[in-house]
């Protein structure tokens, strides 16, 4: 059986848990059962549990692991490996490793923070061993599944070298439906363009749609901006000090079920600034969609959008310290595109035909069952992995302490 383990605050939705969301909706239509790691209190499990899932629910806080899952069970590990490797520590489960985080590989042996306050500076020697040899033991093994080119690029300009003789690519998926959005165009009388800017309360997505409201107040267009988030008191707290003009209207939102953004998006939105899981929720409606890309910094002010279609390798951002360069469009340039409603019509249906070529749910479940059934990783090949894991974790307690005193 497939065990996906990903354990939720109450109210944490998030592009992890929407993949999960997805692909067992999926499964599930296909006959296939599914086990799932998590709270009791758990948005995974309880939002399982009112849809009606077809799973077995394994409760984390009660630790049986060892009884519950089985040695022919298939593991899908999202990069929280400590969790991950705790709970397998008994089994011979295979195990596939699905990298839904951009920065997330060159980081699991590092002996210090994480590139949030080191940006990308290089790993120490005894951290690079490590990532390349579990680089090497997960692509050997077909176990290795990156969800797009942006985490290669990642890789190859940290000088690992990662050349796979199978697909890697697994997209992140997502339910879409023949819908026409141009039909439904909203342009009302005073001409307030409504954008939503959709993003968890996560410090590098904060900076991109800084620089977003920032290029807005160029425009001196009355703009309605919604922020859609998980926690709005972040965002209100850091929007409150800038300089943005009295013609951009802010309003947030927070902590929207499935239903509620989809109904929200269809009956008010004209354009959709998010990236990850969340610019699909507006693409796949056929909404306009740019792709905000994530950073631990103020963008540059010459920094360029680009439309959601305009992405190759299933990207759905691009982490800026692994480009040297981007090219794309201007926020004038964005909006004398918008204003041509037969350009708006072309971006409308390129954006929705992207989402459907690319992410469909159909198609990346099909390549999910395919992967699955590759993979040859167990518990057994990752056991050194484990020990440096829980050593680092008693290292670097061990130094908080000191530090305190």
């Amino acid at each position: 059986m497939i065990v996906f383990n990903f354990i939720t605050k109450i109210n944490e939705p998030g592009g992890v848990q929407t993949l999960i969301l997805n692909l067992t909706k999926y499964l599930n239509k296909q006959g296939i059962k599914v086990k799932l790691i998590d709270k009791k209190t758990g948005y995974l499990y309880n939002y399982f549990k009112l849809n009606k899932y077809y799973f077995e629910f394994i409760d984390y806080d009660e630790q049986n692991f060892k009884d519950k899952i089985k040695d022919d069970d298939i593991f899908i590990s999202f990069g929280r490996f400590y969790n991950d490797l705790t709970i397998l520590k008994h089994k011979f489960t295979r195990v596939i490793y699905w990298s839904v985080f951009e920065d997330e590989l060159i980081n699991i042996f590092k002996l210090r923070k994480s590139i949030i306050n080191v940006k990308f500076s290089n790993n120490n020697i005894l951290s690079r061993f490590l990532t390349k040899k579990f680089l090497n033991i997960t692509l050997k093994k077909k176990s290795l599944f990156l969800m797009s080119k942006s985490i290669l690029d990642i890789i190859q300009k940290n000088k690992f070298i990662c050349s796979p003789d199978y697909d890697i690519y697994l997209p992140i998926p997502i339910e879409v439906k023949k819908f026409n959005y141009f039909l439904n165009l909203r342009r009302n009388d005073n001409k307030i363009i409504h954008i939503a800017c959709i993003a968890r309360a996560e410090v590098w997505k904060y900076y991109s749609i800084k620089r977003f409201l920032y290029d807005l107040n160029t425009l001196n267009l009355p703009i309605k901006v919604t922020i859609i988030t998980d926690k709005k008191e972040f965002y209100i707290e850091r929007i409150k000090n800038l300089d943005i003009s009295k013609n951009i209207f802010i309003e947030y939102l927070e902590n929207l079920n499935s239903n509620q953004l989809h109904n929200f998006l269809i009956k008010k939105i004209d354009l959709v600034y998010a990236m990850g899981t969340s610019i699909l929720e507006g693409a796949r409606l056929g909404i306009p969609s740019l792709i905000a890309d994530p950073y631990y910094e103020d963008l540059p002010d010459n920094y360029k959008y680009h439309w959601l279609y305009e992405a190759t390798g299933y990207n759905l951002c691009n982490a800026l310290w692994a480009k040297e360069t981007l090219n794309g469009w201007n926020i004038q340039e964005i909006f004398n595109q918008i204003k041509d409603e037969n350009r708006l019509k072309l971006i409308s249906e390129k954006c929705f035909q992207h989402v459907k070529k690319y992410h469909d749910l159909n198609w990346v479940g099909s390549k999910f069952l395919e992967a699955i059934e590759l993979t040859e990783l167990r518990f057994e090949d990752l056991k050194w992995m484990y020990s440096f894991l829980v050593k680092r974790k008693f290292l670097n307690s061990f130094i908080k302490n000191i530090i305190k005193q």
